[in-house]
């Protein structure tokens, strides 16, 4: 390299020179992130490997926008600066055209509703609230936020869609007694909605897997049959009934 610089013209030695060190440069930064990236997790080092995803792969999912983002930017600062009120103002006022779908504002818009303590609007936001939780399958949030609701409001109703998630969840946790209660429920506020026959055949299935009461399995499954004769859910019932 040396040999080929003495022919050069000398007003393009610095030139060759500062391209050289940028070319070092970019090299030794390239080689910093790859030693990082292999060592990470011994250097304590988080790497996010989404920021790694090749835009033209198959699997490649763009980042999700929040559909409420114009209304986050205004809050945010109103919470920061503990002008709670004001903030609720914005939320209320920006989204009487468009409702608020997303699950970050509806979650600081109750939080700031608890805050405050206004409880009319919060029981009415809860609603709200829940089919976006339970829209996402935030399981453990749906579930605190209907028992704050039923605290606060025993007749506190979701709609029948959310309360028949709510029961399956409190079931899964191990809370049957409130899973049952949560689809009758259901079954007593929407009876003619179509979830109705599939929450007395989830009812006859606690009572028969957890409860160890088969009678009472009998009885309920007995009641579809005579109330839903046609319904598509008489083929499970017999079966069921024929293993009881």
């Amino acid at each position: 390299a040396q040999f080929v610089i003495r022919f050069l013209p000398t007003e393009l030695h610095v030139l060759l020179f500062g391209f050289a060190k940028s070319f070092y440069t970019i090299i030794s930064y390239h080689l910093m992130g790859y030693v990082i990236l292999q060592y990470h997790d011994k250097i304590g080092y988080q790497v996010d490997y989404e920021d790694f995803k090749d835009p033209a792969s198959d699997d490649y999912a763009p980042e999700k926008i929040d559909p409420d983002e114009a209304v986050l930017r205004e809050v945010v600062p109103l919470i920061q600066d503990a002008k709670l009120d004001e903030a609720i103002a914005v939320i209320k006022k920006m989204t009487q055209q468009q409702q608020i779908s997303g699950v970050n504002l509806s979650e600081r818009f109750y939080n700031l509703l608890k805050m405050r303590k206004r409880k009319a609007e919060l029981l009415e936001h809860g609603v709200k609230h829940l089919d976006i939780l339970a829209a996402e399958n935030q399981k453990s949030k749906a579930i605190a936020v209907f028992a704050e609701c039923r605290k606060l409001d025993s007749d506190f109703l979701p709609a029948a869609t959310v309360l028949f998630k709510l029961a399956g969840w409190l079931n899964e946790t191990g809370k049957t007694k409130a899973a049952v209660a949560v689809y009758n429920r259901l079954v007593k506020s929407y009876p003619e909605n179509p979830m109705v026959p599939k929450s007395y055949f989830r009812v006859a299935q606690i009572f028969h897997d957890r409860l160890m009461s088969p009678e009472k399995t009998k009885k309920i499954l007995n009641i579809i049959k005579k109330k839903y004769p046609d319904h598509e859910i008489l083929p499970h019932v017999d079966n069921f009934l024929a293993r009881i």
